[in-house]
């Protein structure tokens, strides 16, 4: 999340008072979020009206409540503040290699194969955003340190996914198949492949998922082990209430 937000032109991302923030003049919760809290419990408080108030003007603002946030009911006291839920993700994760075919996945490393495949990702995932958005969305992915794959089929590219790596775990995200494609096998072959290339690293896969795929990603050998909560801050009235 941090490393995607901070490749937006203009983004600020800073790390202070048991906290991660980033905020930019773009409107997109992708670049205007407070993530990774850490917090004392006589500083909550303090914390929720300071993310308030920074975050009033910014309509797209989120806040990532997170498995292994401190305090342990981050989330119940983001409600108790005001903070509206908008809606959850199922962290899951893999340890070991799922039979059967897997896909032959590339790594994409030249800024213009960068910049293709994180297009065909954002035509997936953010079609429904304007296209002056569209295309701050694909420059940060691309210009991001994150590792991009893709699978082709011939000259045509199937399908992509975006990795991340951190120490002991592979980050998957933005899998995505073309949508004349789907339904044949593809995603599941493609999460193999990453499976496989995580094992080889010594790591365990990692990622987050709407309900509705959570079993989908259970048969292919991911367990649960959490759950990401997005908030919205407070509206106006909310906050002169606070206030």
């Amino acid at each position: 999340y941090l490393e995607l937000g901070r490749a937006v032109p203009g983004s600020i991302v800073e790390v202070e008072n048991g906290y991660a923030l980033c905020h930019s003049d773009v409107d997109l919760s992708f670049c205007n979020f407070a993530i990774n809290f850490n917090v004392d419990e006589p500083a909550v408080a303090k914390v929720l009206t300071e993310i308030t108030t920074r975050a009033r003007d910014k309509p797209s603002f989120r806040v990532f409540a997170l498995p292994g946030d401190h305090p342990r009911d981050f989330a119940a006291r983001l409600r108790d503040h005001g903070f509206r839920h908008q809606h959850s993700l199922i962290q899951l994760a893999s340890t070991h290699q799922t039979e059967g075919p897997r896909s032959s996945i590339q790594l994409v490393n030249h800024s213009d194969e960068r910049l293709h495949v994180a297009g065909f990702m954002v035509r997936q995932f953010f079609w429904r955003q304007a296209d002056s958005l569209r295309q701050k969305i694909i420059q940060a992915t691309a210009n991001s340190g994150h590792e991009l794959y893709g699978v082709w089929k011939g000259s045509q590219l199937a399908a992509a996914v975006m990795l991340t790596k951190s120490e002991g775990i592979t980050g998957l995200y933005n899998l995505c198949v073309d949508t004349e494609l789907r339904r044949q096998g593809i995603g599941g072959s493609l999460v193999k492949a990453v499976q496989e290339l995580a094992l080889s690293r010594g790591d365990a896969v990692s990622l987050q998922c709407d309900s509705s795929l959570e079993g989908w990603y259970r048969s292919l050998g991911f367990g649960k082990n959490g759950v990401l909560e997005a908030f919205m801050t407070p509206n106006r009235l909310d906050f002169d209430i606070i206030k």
